[in-house]
């Protein structure tokens, strides 16, 4: 069970005491009126026990009145902490929301950016893409293909032949482009 049903069956345990303990205590004024009668044909000995106990039920009252205070306050304390849990499930989905949308932008920027350099690199361009070997074809995107290890280009110029040694590359990163 749950403590919010555990709470409810308290409180109405309580609220049945309660009105238990009004009846005894009208029962109980009765019975003392009768005794206080019959007092004075008994000898004292015999009632000196039985009053002590009945001034007790005062003090037995005022327990189940602060215990059911103290339900009624852990049953609002449920409350207030259910809300807020339901407040941060609210609060974690817009924010896992919130991520998503700046992903997608950053993929979309990736893609781009991924696009602008393939194209910069077939068209013969010396910008930031991916140098190619020569005589092959270029690398596009999503194969995943890295570029042999320290494969040489040879150009030759007026004043002699210069050698471009490229290193191993990475891994390409692929991309998936819709």
């Amino acid at each position: 069970m749950d403590l919010q049903a555990i709470t409810t069956q308290a409180l109405t345990t309580i609220d049945t005491l309660s009105a238990q303990l009004q009846d005894l205590q009208t029962q109980q004024t009765t019975l003392l009126t009768s005794l206080r009668l019959t007092q004075q044909a008994l000898p004292p000995p015999a009632t000196a026990q039985i009053t002590p106990i009945l001034t007790q039920l005062p003090h037995y009252e005022q327990k189940l009145a602060r215990l059911k205070q103290q339900m009624t306050s852990a049953s609002q304390q449920v409350e207030n902490l259910k809300r807020r849990s339901e407040q941060a499930k609210v609060r974690r989905g817009r924010n896992l929301e919130r991520i998503k949308e700046v992903r997608g932008r950053e993929r979309e920027a990736d893609r781009t950016v991924l696009r602008a350099r393939v194209v910069t690199v077939r068209e013969g361009g010396s910008g930031t893409g991916t140098p190619e070997r020569v005589g092959s074809p270029a690398l596009s995107i999503g194969e995943g293909a890295a570029s042999p290890v320290g494969s040489m280009e040879t150009s030759t110029t007026e004043m002699g032949s210069v050698r471009k040694i490229t290193r191993k590359k990475k891994k390409v990163r692929q991309v998936v482009m819709d």
